[in-house]
């Protein structure tokens, strides 16, 4: 059965008012299925993946584009033959109707190597990530709305939201193929050829990164600092490898969309808040997968660094489905907040309104009151006005703290 993505509303809504519509996102996150099923009116298909399509593209860009029969052309996978991008504007500069084509991309095609065009003014950008658990539950992207209305649930049960339970759903991730594939042996062997098949693949034939053993390195260092402040220079010395080439490796693990850089809060009235951007992977199971964490299990050992990477891995499984809102909203902008080394909050959300969520991730089922510490701190500042602060954690009560301040199980982003 087919899950209805939130993300096809909002490519309707591209496809009024934009000339093309690029819809991007990693490998095997359901964008081709969102197209194929979406309501879009009368289509044609083309997969450059396909060697007979791609020869056609790359042999007569024009002719490719112009000759079909339907009301739109859907381009698969279009960074392949990036000489379709210039023929595509020329194509909609003489012609201004909105929605000819949607493109979609496992790449930005605007950040790649030989990029020469960029389409602005003429693309709007859909942006398909891998599932959410609201999602997968048939439930409407309302959490981050009903938190800035303070709508504040009342307790799950302790069976829909515990810490066990919270793992489990950042260990299982949210790519659609493998949502009811527990079974760790048949998982293990997805992502790997996910990785060796797919993602170094593309980062061979379209970045000519030609160092396979140090990418292959390089993966359970991004999974570490996944939900950290970016340190490229930290896993430079770690590699023995220059921190300029390391630099062009992250850059396109962005633009493949395998890795998000959160941007740090900043205003006037903070001149030493942090500016370093946080690092999340855009999804957490891979991420499991790159840490070698196969079971709950692991996560619960009586350790230090099992407590580290639960603590990590939950903060990205989080930032995954708070994004996946975020993107229907494109008024409102979520950053991280870091001032001088000892203030810290997870997620800062503004609205159009410009109220402001603070939100921190525990991955507890207990609070106590240094968990909102820090979020009481940022709500006393005198440039901070319509604040609501939230910590969501692995247990089944609601509780508030103080006037504003809410521990709110995270079992709530899925229920009212």
């Amino acid at each position: 059965m087919m899950i209805p993505r939130w993300a096809e509303k909002e490519l309707q809504a591209q496809l009024a008012c934009h000339r093309i519509v690029s819809v991007v996102g990693p490998r095997q996150s359901g964008k081709t299925t969102l197209v194929r099923n979406a309501e879009i009116g009368r289509a044609e298909y083309r997969n450059l993946d396909r060697k007979a399509e791609f020869d056609a593209a790359k042999g007569s860009p024009a002719f490719f584009l112009t000759h079909h029969h339907a009301d739109r052309l859907v381009i698969d996978e279009v960074q392949k033959v990036p000489e379709l991008i210039g023929e595509m504007k020329y194509i909609v500069d003489n012609n201004p109707a909105p929605g000819q084509y949607i493109i979609t991309g496992s790449a930005d095609y605007r950040k790649l190597p030989h990029a020469n065009e960029s389409l602005a003014g003429r693309a709007g950008f859909v942006r398909m990530r891998t599932l959410t658990v609201t999602e997968t539950k048939g439930k409407p992207p309302t959490f981050l709305e009903r938190m800035f209305n303070r709508e504040v649930p009342y307790s799950c049960a302790k069976e829909d939201c515990n810490k066990m339970l919270m793992l489990n759903h950042a260990l299982q991730g949210g790519f659609p193929e493998l949502l009811t594939n527990h079974d760790a042996d048949m998982r293990y062997r997805w992502f790997h050829d996910y990785i060796e098949n797919q993602v170094i693949l593309d980062l061979r034939d379209q970045w000519a990164f030609r160092k396979a053993d140090l990418l292959r390195d390089l993966f359970p260092y991004v999974a570490a600092y996944s939900s950290k402040l970016n340190n490229v220079r930290g896993v430079s010395n770690q590699l023995a490898t220059s921190w300029k080439t390391l630099s062009t490796y992250f850059n396109a693990l962005e633009a493949m969309y395998i890795v998000d850089m959160l941007p740090a809060w900043s205003h006037k009235d903070y001149d030493h808040a942090g500016k370093v951007p946080k690092m999340f992977m855009t999804d957490s199971g891979l991420m499991a997968y790159l840490l070698g964490i196969s079971t709950v299990d692991q996560l619960t050992e009586m350790t230090s660094e099992a407590a580290d990477r639960s603590g990590k891995l939950v903060e990205t499984w989080v930032y995954n489905q708070l994004a996946s809102e975020m993107d229907l909203r494109p008024r409102w902008k979520m950053t991280h907040f870091r001032y001088r080394n000892n203030r810290e909050i997870d997620f800062l959300i503004q609205n159009e309104k410009g109220g402001c969520l603070g939100i921190e991730v525990k991955a507890a089922e207990t609070l106590d009151a240094k968990d909102f510490s820090h979020l009481k701190w940022f709500s006393e500042q005198p440039a901070i006005k319509d604040f609501t602060g939230i910590v969501l954690y692995a247990g089944n009560m609601v509780t508030s703290p103080a006037k504003g301040l809410y521990g709110i199980p995270m079992a709530s982003m899925w229920q009212a």
